[in-house]
């Protein structure tokens, strides 16, 4: 223990791996360009330069793929139509119009563009196959226009001759003319998207193909940034268009066919689709596997194939993404078998989740903190907090910032939330609780606009907001966090948080690429801000780590700092201790008092009762969407409704809280025994030596503090999960390591939360369980 005390201790060592593995990034990209440069004048093989021009224009067409479905997750395949649009429109210009063919290729991609604009606000309300199938459509259509307007496109005959692009008397009639003005195109729009999606643009669109529900309540107005993608997209295909044109010297309809659509598609998952440099990747080497070897020409397809498959098998992230940690370490133990990994590669391994062999003990397990470090890193004094670049302005306590005036949510005949009234004031710390299915995330997402109203208004700020889009209320300083996590798997933990800066920054596509000084000034204030707040909870030090990697407790406190660098007047928080330990929620209610104390108001839901009723001001009660409570925490604690509530007795009437046993002494027999029960998902332990039993005929209600508590508890005694030692019989029957079926046999049965179960499925409260000796 002692030296993975040191190691995690060490605050260096995500410091030392991420420079290493952008340093080896930079020299790769470097590699390229240096090759792509100097291939025409080495390898001076005609076919192979006319093989490279091909490659670069399908780098474009697979940058345009990539923009739009590998960072804004929209399955298009709209840009075979762009491309088609932009070579007829260089076509029409010179040979109809005697225009020049230089200022016909600066028209070409302007055309699809404006095209995409149009047609783009209503075919992106579509999603997934049905974004598919309009966009496959758009391209059909494309051809059917082009074989129906014979006197402008020549309809299946094609269009040529057409002239060679003339710059300053230079004609690019060449190969190696070609060749360089194609590829001069490819670096240039590569290095201007590339530093795009560095910064601002890339955030916004990884984290709407994430979860447009997270980015829109960060401020990301995702109808408008995935069509801005869409625009771009186009308009990039309309550029490669316009210079296929200009290199082959004659176009036909053959060049813009469905196979056209799905091959960029295919270049850009060889290649990589987290990186534009593995689109470029991937269409060089599809290009040559496809008609780079003459004498396989015959089974080109079949080659293809093979290759394309073994690729996808063994590089799942493609060329740009490389092997596996784990396929690394079996390359290097293969050729040098007595070597140690070192910590670098430990430490990569780890955060990809993989296992290497003599890694194990190096980095995971988390030490257990002393009494001067709290288990999630340094944190702030609260006094200290109050001035950070991530708070808020503080302003008059006591006014009213957020009023919900008769509420209600309606699902089909179901109501959820039934004529809720109630007010926050700034500064304070308020709670709502209740029972499961009281309604509360319900309340949360309706007071963020995530879920129209059915009846009712909301106020925010002493604006009507009752209209808005969650964007617009997340623009007035309104964030939240989600009782389900929804980070950003696909960014590290400060690009998690620097998202949550969106809403604070103004800068395009454009001034992003070319990295004008306003952009350069303001990616600046935003980093001060997001490493302010990942200050604020305490996790600064984890800033340049994956977010997928951390601990689940550690995740929720990404997400509270992604809320928190947003600068809100108001935070929602959405069960924000859920699945955490005794340790872990005690530094959140230091963080959530921090967050108050630096001026933002605090709204949360949450189960735990021992935590609301310690750090809340004010606390309201909704059952069955009713509010039927609300006041001072202590007040609520002895409210004989709010009792009856959770406990299910009419506590007022001096019921007897143990009503259910047996007065006459006599005890049935257990026929469900738990003893010494323990699970753990990696360091968290969920359940730690639960002893309890069932007994025949008995109805045996299980209540904890929170509902995940239970949920682990019920849903392992069925052996529904992986287990650690601890026997649970039933009857005569043991069920250490039995399958969930192999117990449902034993007469052992769960019923699922509501909500939880399968549609078909009737059963919505209610499970009976057949004794053993009943079964035939």
């Amino acid at each position: 223990m002692g030296d993975v005390a040191s190691t995690q201790a060490r605050p260096g060592l995500a410091d030392r791996v991420m420079p290493q593995i952008r340093e080896r990034s930079f020299l790769l990209k470097l590699a390229l360009v240096a090759v792509l440069l100097a291939w025409p004048l080495v390898y001076t093989s005609l076919y192979g330069m006319n093989m490279m021009t091909t490659a670069g224009l399908f780098a474009i067409l697979t940058m345009s793929v990539g923009l739009i479905l590998g960072q804004a997750g929209q399955l298009s395949f709209g840009h075979v139509a762009f491309y088609g649009m932009g070579a007829y429109t260089v076509s029409i210009l010179t040979i109809n119009y005697d225009v020049s063919p230089l200022l016909a290729l600066a028209i070409s991609p302007f055309v699809p563009a404006l095209i995409a604009l149009i047609i783009g606000r209503p075919v992106l309300r579509l999603r997934y196959f049905y974004l598919a199938l309009a966009t496959i459509a758009l391209g059909q259509i494309f051809l059917v226009l082009v074989l129906q307007l014979r006197n402008i496109t020549g309809g299946e005959h094609g269009m040529g001759p057409i002239p060679a692009l003339s710059v300053f008397g230079f004609e690019f009639d060449s190969y190696l003319g070609k060749y360089y003005l194609v590829w001069v195109f490819v670096l240039a729009i590569l290095l201007l998207t590339q530093r795009a999606l560095k910064y601002r643009v890339g955030r916004a669109l990884r984290a709407l193909a994430t979860s447009e529900i997270a980015a829109s309540t960060l401020g990301v107005r995702t109808a408008n940034w995935k069509l801005l993608a869409f625009v771009v997209s186009a308009f990039y295909g309309g550029l490669a268009g316009g210079l296929f044109a200009l290199v082959t010297g004659a176009i036909g309809p053959n060049s813009f066919s469905f196979n056209a659509a799905v091959l960029p598609v295919v270049m850009m998952l060889v290649g990589g689709d987290r990186t534009l440099w593995g689109g470029v990747v991937g269409a060089i080497v599809l290009t040559w596997v496809g008609n780079g070897f003459s004498s396989l020409q015959q089974y080109s397809g079949v080659v293809f194939s093979i290759i394309m498959v073994l690729l996808l098998i063994f590089l799942p992230a493609g060329i740009a993404g490389g092997l596996r940690p784990e396929q690394w370490a079996r390359l290097r133990a293969l050729f040098r078998p007595g070597r140690k990994p070192d910590a670098v590669e430990c430490a990569v391994a780890a955060e990809s989740g993989a296992l290497v062999e003599q890694c194990q003990t190096q980095v995971a397990l988390v030490p257990s903190p002393g009494p001067q470090a709290p288990l999630l890193g340094p944190s702030a004094p609260a006094e200290d907090l109050a001035g950070a670049p991530g708070s808020a302005p503080a302003t008059d306590p006591g006014e009213m910032l957020l009023r919900v005036d008769g509420l209600s949510v309606d699902f089909g005949g179901l109501r959820a939330v039934a004529d809720v009234s109630l007010s926050v004031k700034e500064g304070q710390i308020a709670a709502l609780i209740g029972p499961n299915g009281a309604g509360k995330t319900t309340l949360f997402n309706a007071v963020s606009r995530l879920q129209t109203l059915s009846a009712g208004g909301l106020w925010f700020a002493g604006q009507d907001i009752t209209s808005i889009t969650p964007a617009d209320v997340s623009r007035l300083g309104m964030a939240r966090t989600f009782q389900n996590l929804r980070i950003f798997p696909n960014m590290s933990v400060l690009e998690n948080v620097l998202v949550g800066c969106h809403r604070h920054e103004r800068s395009g596509f454009f001034a992003t690429g070319l990295g004008l000084p306003t952009q350069r000034a303001e990616e600046r204030r935003s980093r001060a801000r997001a490493i302010a707040a990942l200050e604020t909870v305490g996790i600064a030090r984890e800033a340049e780590k994956p977010a997928a990697s951390l601990p689940y407790g550690r995740q929720r406190l990404v997400e509270i700092a992604r809320a928190v660098a947003s600068e809100p007047r108001l935070l929602l928080l959405d069960e924000p201790a859920a699945g955490m330990n005794a340790e872990e929620r005690e530094f959140l209610v230091g963080r959530i008092a921090a967050i108050r104390n630096a001026g933002v108001t605090v709204l949360l839901v949450e189960h735990d009762i021992e935590l609301v009723m310690g750090i809340s001001d004010m606390v309201s009660v909704l059952d069955y969407g009713l509010l039927i409570a609300q006041g001072l925490p202590e007040d609520v604690r002895c409210d004989s409704a709010v009792i009856e509530a959770y406990l299910g007795v009419d506590h007022a009437q001096g019921s007897d809280l143990c009503a259910t046993r047996d007065l006459d002494g006599f005890e049935p027999e257990p026929i469900l025994v738990v003893d010494g029960l323990s699970t753990s998902y990696g360091v968290i332990e969920a359940l730690r030596g639960v002893c309890l039993d069932v007994r025949r005929g008995r109805w045996s209600p299980y209540w904890e503090r929170t509902e995940r508590e239970r949920r682990h508890c019920c849903g392992r005694s069925p052996a529904s999960c992986a287990r650690t030692p601890g026997p649970s019989p039933i009857g005569d029957a043991t069920l250490p390591g039995w399958l969930p079926r192999r117990s449902q046999r034993a007469a052992c049965a769960m019923c699922p939360r509501a909500g939880s179960s399968s549609p078909r499925s009737r059963s919505r409260t209610t499970c009976f369980l057949e004794p053993p000796a009943a079964r035939t």
